[in-house]
């Protein structure tokens, strides 16, 4: 383009002359999270503790967090499409690398420092059952292992030659299953499953085989789309996220909910 025509389109204000740059922080950015309870995680009703912590560093931020609930498997999708700006929690899985990004250490690992929690996955059995589980291999495993639909143990167990019954809903489904007989044993979340045992219509019909199947830390995943418009936000957003997970506050509020205990 000629020189003279291009000065007169950038005073018309036609082109800019200003180099592109990443867009300014948005009033509202949308998350989205697995449709199941994940006792103390995620509840009904934005209830639990991932919804204290974002809405912590919302306000941190003055940014309004809108939050969606999907089953596990669409969530992913809509990352990936970029219909949401994130999703959570979710544990890092190669295979996920192209539907969103996670907060990652200048060697190109995940930084477990900007997660947003710990936890293990353990096996859940009827009481005097035999099944078990020694953190290499299970033993008189002849049945069904129950998990939640998409959860990320379900590729593990499968290379362990288990057979899997993956169940989307409520986490009573899998333990009522447990219950009458359709599955030998169950895996999910420490916290999960613990607070399914202290239920009154559980108590004393399940115990917990003390090795945990994985420790795992979980993630605030951003999407490609939100990360490219906003660096410096979404870095802001995990960083955030550190902080607040190190507040005495929120430590004050996870020791109450792992106790059992509702936070005020």
């Amino acid at each position: 383009m000629n020189r003279h025509i291009l000065a007169l389109f950038i005073s018309l204000g036609l082109v800019s002359s200003a180099p592109v740059r990443a867009l300014e922080k948005p009033a509202q950015l949308s998350f989205c999270y697995g449709d199941s309870d994940v006792y103390p995680w995620h509840m009904a009703k934005e209830q639990g503790l991932n919804f204290l912590m974002l809405n912590q560093v919302s306000s941190k931020l003055g940014i309004k967090f809108k939050y969606i609930s999907y089953p596990w498997n669409r969530c992913m999708m809509e990352i990936k499409n970029g219909r949401v700006d994130g999703a959570f929690t979710a544990s890092y899985v190669t295979e996920r690398l192209d539907m969103g990004r996670y907060p990652m250490t200048r060697e190109g690992i995940p930084d477990t420092d900007k997660r947003m929690m710990s936890e293990s996955y353990f096996l859940y059995r009827l009481k005097n059952s035999k099944v078990d589980w020694d953190g290499k291999k299970f033993s008189n495993l002849n049945g069904l292992i129950g998990v939640t639909i998409s959860a990320s143990v379900v590729g593990p167990l499968k290379n362990l030659g288990v057979n899997v019954e993956e169940v989307s809903g409520k986490t009573e489904i899998l333990f009522d299953m447990l219950m009458y007989g359709r599955l030998q044993g169950v895996i999910t979340f420490t916290q999960v499953g613990d607070f399914m045992m202290r239920s009154p219509q559980y108590q004393d019909k399940f115990e917990k085989v003390p090795t945990p199947f994985v420790s795992k830390p979980y993630y605030l995943m951003l999407s490609h789309q939100m990360y490219a418009n906003y660096p410096t936000l979404a870095n802001q957003i995990w960083g955030n996220i550190a902080e607040v997970r190190e507040s005495s506050a929120y430590k004050k509020a996870e020791q109450e909910a792992n106790s059992g205990t509702p936070s005020n």
